[in-house]
C-alpha cells in the first residue's frame, strides 16, 4: 500500500506532520479528516520520506542473505534527512525534449492520415486533419521540432557543454532559417 506525506492543522491550531497509507491520495485526505486533521498538502512519499512499516521490515528481512553474527556489518548511521536545497529536478532540456519528441509523433500521425486522405477517396472526410496536413506553419513546427530532438541529441552524444550548446544552437537556427527562406 503506498504511503502519502501530509502536513495538517490539528484541532489545536498547530501544524503536524506525518506519513499515513492508504490506497489513494483521496483515501489519506479521508483518513486525515477522520483523525480530526484539516490536510494542508498531500503527496506520494518519496522513498527518503518513507517510514519503515513491519510489513516492510519482514519483506527487506526476507530479501537480506542470512549472514552469521560476525559477518554482519556495523550498524550503519542513520542518513541525515535531505534538505531542500539539495533536491534533484528534471532537466529542463530533457522535458523539453519529451514534449517535442510528443509534438512530432503528433505531427506524424497528422500527415499519415492527411497523405491516405488526400491520396484516396474516403467515404468520409476528416476536416482537422486535412486543414493540418495542408499548413505550412505545422510543416514549420515539425522541422523545428524534428531539428530540436536532432541536435539536442548530438548535444547529449558529444557530452554536454555550453560552448557546444551554442554551436549546436546557431547550426540548428540556421538550418531552420535555410530552410523557411527557400521553401516557403
Amino acid at each position: 500500500m503506498p504511503q502519502f506525506t501530509y502536513t495538517a492543522i490539528g484541532t489545536d491550531n498547530k501544524r503536524v506532520t506525518g506519513n499515513i497509507e492508504a490506497f489513494s491520495m483521496q483515501a489519506a485526505h479521508d483518513a486525515l479528516r477522520q483523525m480530526q486533521l484539516i490536510p494542508e498538502e498531500i503527496h506520494e512519499a518519496l522513498p527518503s520520506e518513507q517510514t519503515l512499516t513491519p510489513e516492510h521490515a519482514e519483506k527487506l528481512l526476507a530479501l537480506t542473505p542470512d549472514t552469521s553474527p560476525e559477518e554482519k556489518p556495523a550498524a550503519a548511521a542513520p542518513k541525515p534527512a535531505p534538505d531542500e536545497s539539495q533536491q534533484v529536478y528534471f532537466p529542463l532540456i530533457d522535458t523539453l525534449r519529451l514534449y517535442a519528441g510528443w509534438l512530432l509523433a503528433w505531427y506524424c500521425l497528422v500527415y499519415a492520415l492527411g497523405n491516405y486522405q488526400y491520396a484516396r477517396a474516403l467515404p468520409f472526410r476528416i476536416p482537422y486533419v486535412e486543414g493540418l496536413f495542408l499548413s505550412p506553419l505545422v510543416l514549420s513546427f515539425t522541422l523545428a521540432a524534428y531539428l530540436f530532438l536532432l541536435f539536442s541529441s548530438i548535444w547529449k552524444i558529444l557530452g554536454k557543454g555550453f560552448v557546444r550548446g551554442g554551436v549546436l544552437a546557431i547550426l540548428g537556427i540556421g538550418a531552420f532559417v535555410l530552410y523557411r527562406m527557400n521553401v516557403l
